[in-house]
């Protein structure tokens, strides 16, 4: 198992980013998921970034969502 965190994705491009793993043939709970975290403010801390963590299950597929989302 495999997680690729995404810093300041809004929730329409998180989950473009689902339908579109979908559309490639991958099942949601089978070979990945994700959970999206809105942005907050903290007293302690300050601003707290959204963001949406990927879960994957096949190593395969977490290489090429990094090779193709994340920044190089």
């Amino acid at each position: 198992m495999i997680s690729v965190e995404l810093v300041d994705l809004t929730a329409n491009e998180a989950t473009d980013i689902v339908h579109e793993l979908q559309r490639l043939g991958y099942q949601q709970s089978v070979d990945f998921n994700f959970a999206y975290h809105p942005g907050r403010w903290d007293e302690m801390t300050g601003d707290i970034p959204k963001r949406t963590a990927f879960t994957f299950y096949n190593d395969a597929l977490a290489t090429f969502f990094k090779l193709k989302y994340t920044p190089s």
